[in-house]
């Protein structure tokens, strides 16, 4: 093929327009020429550049770069309609946060209202015979389009790329927590994650960094924002020494009142969502073999999650070998589940050199609501993972055709953002008690189901000298009960170092 001159249809560029924008309006510049035939010309225009609007950037050198989001994917699927009949299209439109165009103020559509079709991605846009979403006519771009252009106003597109970009003080730091000494438990993810710019938290979350903003402007721009609560903590400076020495051989006091209380809290949860004839169970599970359990009665998924969860909290204090021993864990290996969330106390490592623990009160807090995500965690796993067992089975397909690698979720509460003002630290976040807002699954004859699967599994437990195997009712969980439980954990333990 012959290269040919393309018109990049730099008359029609616009202010933090998208690579998609950039595309189109390439494509409209080009009538009759398909995309394929541009792309190859564009090639041997620039063949050291890979993407085509790449290439295109780099033959209009004197227009701005002026859109910082690269990798995003799919973006043209949402649009504001004006915006695309004036060839205009900004990577913001994908953001579900964003709820009208801050231009024109109509809703954002993931349907063309002309042609009634979904957005054209690249490829399609020549196909599409629509004054909206397609290839325009030469009439159209003289009549319509460039006065258009003119007269269009990109104050509020600037603002919202300047509330994304502003920069909080967290650059050079660090949010970590402390580990108990176990190999490698260091790489283990927490159970944390900075809140992300497409996620729905995000105007929140910065909304507290960015001076200058207040909601009414948010609400302005059609930014849809929820409110973030906050706990917050002097700093106070300590060596890295001391850090290294506070990573626990042993569980501390503190530590087992959070992990009562949080043992408390999901017990009382798991209740109100459960029978009246299901009896809660805390069992070893080390020896438990899935097959086993599918094969004969399956399990419990809430009596099963919590008690993974307990012997994990627990674990890495009470045995030094916890991890290796869990790389071994039969129904750990055969569930797909992997690795638990690190939680513990915080503490923050400031340019890579400056250590800092807060105070004991948001110490505990934050030590506990990692407890309470972790349990979250490994529940939706065991309920995803009893919905496919079910789900195979029902169709008679037996366990070997089950998908035991499921993907893990992430919870709404996992999320956060945080600063330092005035040597104070700041902890954003959504919900007080993350708990509240998670509604489990349905799961038919939960009671009975669980007690065929006990009683059936109480003799499994004897053969293989199991140690522990404890009905909890939380009527009368009590810190005795709680203590009782953690030294059966423990003698076990020994039991097995032995």
């Amino acid at each position: 093929m012959k290269m040919f001159h393309v018109n990049t249809g730099q008359i029609f560029a616009q202010p933090y327009e998208s690579e998609y924008a950039i595309i189109r309006r390439c494509l409209v510049a080009n009538p009759g020429i398909p995309f394929t035939a541009i792309g190859s010309s564009l090639r041997m225009m620039d063949s050291k550049t890979e993407l085509i609007a790449d290439r295109l950037q780099n033959l209009q050198p004197s227009l701005p770069r002026t859109q910082p989001f690269k990798g995003l994917k799919f973006t043209y699927r949402r649009q504001c309609p004006k915006c695309a009949a004036l060839l205009y299209h900004t990577d913001l439109y994908i953001f579900e946060w964003l709820t009208h165009c801050p231009i024109h103020h109509i809703a954002l559509t993931k349907v063309c209202p002309c042609c009634h079709l979904p957005w054209p991605d690249r490829g399609a846009i020549a196909k599409r015979d629509c004054p909206t979403c397609g290839r325009l006519s030469f009439k159209q771009l003289c009549n319509f389009v460039i006065p258009g252009i003119q007269s269009m106003d990109y104050t509020p597109i600037e603002r919202i790329y300047s509330f994304i970009r502003h920069q909080k003080n967290t650059q050079n730091i660090r949010l970590d927590c402390f580990n108990p000494r176990t190999p490698f438990y260091d790489y283990v993810s927490p159970w944390w994650r900075f809140i992300k710019v497409d996620s729905l938290l995000f105007p929140g979350g910065q909304l507290p960094h960015c001076k200058g903003y207040i909601g009414a402007e948010l609400d302005a721009l059609h930014i849809k924002y929820r409110p973030m609560q906050y706990k917050s903590s002097p700093l106070y400076a300590c060596k890295k020494s001391h850090i290294d020495d506070i990573r626990r051989w042993q569980i501390d006091t503190n530590n087992l009142t959070c992990i009562y209380q949080a043992m408390k809290i999901i017990i009382h949860w798991i209740v109100r969502h459960t029978p009246g004839n299901h009896v809660l169970h805390i069992s070893e599970y080390f020896y438990l073999d899935l097959q086993y359990a599918i094969n004969k009665t399956n399990f419990c998924p809430y009596c099963t999650a919590l008690s993974l969860w307990f012997f994990d909290v627990l674990g890495p204090y009470l045995d030094p070998y916890f991890r290796e021993r869990r790389l071994l864990h039969k129904f750990l290996l055969e569930s797909g589940f992997g690795e638990f969330y690190r939680k513990d106390e915080p503490y923050l490592i400031v340019d890579d050199k400056n250590y800092y623990v807060m105070n004991k009160a948001f110490s505990t807090w934050f030590y506990q609501r990692g407890l309470i995500i972790s349990y979250m965690d490994i529940q939706q796993y065991i309920f995803q993972l009893d919905s496919e067992i079910r789900r195979s089975l029902s169709k008679g397909t037996g366990s070997s055709n089950i998908n035991y690698r499921i993907n893990r979720e992430l919870f709404t509460d996992q999320f956060c953002s945080f600063d330092i003002v005035n040597g104070r630290f700041k902890f954003y976040y959504a919900n007080e008690q993350p708990l509240n807002d998670y509604i489990p699954i349905k799961i038919p004859n939960l009671g009975a189901r669980c007690k065929a699967y006990h009683h059936r599994y109480s003799n499994f437990f004897i053969e293989n000298k199991a140690n522990v195997n404890v009905e909890l009712s939380a009527s009368n969980f009590s810190v005795g009960i709680f203590r009782s439980l953690t030294q059966e954990y423990r003698n076990h333990m020994e039991g097995l170092l032995k």
